[in-house]
């Protein structure tokens, strides 16, 4: 299909979900198009105008819906319904005008339009892109948002659940870089924190899976080299349970993580996993039925020298506690990782107490410098 037919193919879709769903209520109203354009006239094309007919609770959801379109579109050309008054806004997209929206105060029939409309929006959105020059990255992360507020809402079984699920990507729609953050798979995260069923995580965990055993044997690349599928992933995991957090989803889907991770997912020489956030595994994992985990990922961390900053070491009161848990829970056999975990430990009380001698002594001496300056 061409651009130009893709283009017309999408407003009178657009147009007809809009009747499916609220032809009903404009055979009711007076010239409902009619007061459309007028009310555009009036608030003179205004973008924010639109969220604030959202939000207004005495306005009709015809019109809502209506507004909703103009929004979602991939760009205002491709409304059916009439917005921007020249050519120039006309290319214009106002996707990212609903990021901080939520999507819950919508009314039931107007969240099953737009559940209905997201596909329609996301699978035009390339060949727009290309007739108006922007870039579809534009408009990904609204959908992405309204898609995981749909899977919070549509039943698992749903068809249309599933249909959505697909056109979710876990990967940052630009490559970007800064003091704080990098991209990777941020969208990734937003789903696994997001309250919908458990389904959709592990499910969102089987594509990691492919999409890292697909880099890992060179059939696919990253997008740039800090976005590495593997190390994105562990660092999106680890921003999930950083903190002592409350697991965002079933600790079974945390050791099915895990043991791809520290197994076929992990490659030679590979790093990521962060020493403080250790912790936090072993702490999620600590049933019993975890144990042989926690020791294979214990033998990870200490003798693969898998941690993102070097090797594995003691410098810490809670990196001591956390290596001592693992010497207690080592196989009596495993001689090696007792070896280790010992020379650690040893070395780590040597550190610490290093350290505690240099604040008391620090502080003794701050004392007596204080007790000059007295009255």
């Amino acid at each position: 299909m061409s651009e130009q037919n893709s283009s017309i193919d999408f407003i009178k879709k657009a147009r007809a979900l809009h009747g499916l769903h609220f032809g009903h209520v404009d055979a009711n109203i007076n010239f409902p198009g009619q007061v459309w354009s007028k009310w555009c006239a009036f608030v003179k094309n205004e973008n924010h105008a639109l969220l604030e007919l959202l939000t207004n609770k005495e306005i009709n959801d015809t019109y809502k819906a209506r507004a909703l379109v103009v929004l979602l579109s991939p760009n205002i050309s491709l409304s059916p319904f009439p917005w921007a008054n020249n050519q120039a806004s006309a290319k214009r997209k106002l996707n990212g005008l609903l990021r901080d929206f939520d999507f819950a105060t919508l009314s039931r029939a107007l969240q099953k339009f737009l559940f209905q409309l997201l596909p329609l929006c996301m699978k035009a959105t390339p060949d727009a892109d290309k007739e108006s020059g922007h870039k579809a990255d534009e408009s990904v992360p609204t959908y992405h948002k309204a898609i995981i507020f749909a899977l919070s809402v549509l039943a698992e079984d749903d068809p249309l659940a599933e249909e959505l699920f697909q056109l979710w990507q876990p990967l940052d729609p630009v490559v970007y870089w800064n003091m704080d953050f990098a991209s990777g798979y941020d969208q990734l995260r937003a789903l696994l924190q997001a309250r919908i069923p458990s389904s959709w995580k592990k499910k969102a965990h089987e594509r990691m899976v492919r999409i890292i055993l697909s880099e890992n044997a060179g059939k696919t690349q990253p997008r740039a080299d800090h976005e590495d599928a593997r190390r994105c992933y562990l660092y999106q995991i680890e921003l999930c349970i950083i903190g002592g957090r409350a697991l965002p989803y079933a600790v079974d889907l945390l050791a099915e993580q895990v043991e791809f991770l520290i197994g076929p997912g992990d490659k030679p020489g590979a790093r990521g996993i962060q020493v403080h956030t250790c912790k936090y595994f072993l702490n999620l994992l600590s049933e019993v039925k975890f144990l042989d985990l926690r020791r294979r990922f214990a033998r990870y961390i200490v003798l693969g020298d898998h941690c993102e900053f070097g090797p594995f070491s003691v410098h810490h009161d809670d990196e001591m506690k956390m290596a001592r848990q693992m010497l207690e829970e080592a196989d009596e056999e495993d001689k090696e990782m007792k070896e280790r975990l010992g020379f650690f430990i040893t070395q780590g009380q040597t550190r610490l107490e290093k350290k505690r001698s240099n604040r008391t002594s620090r502080k003794a001496k701050n004392n007596a410098i204080l007790s000059q300056m007295r009255v």
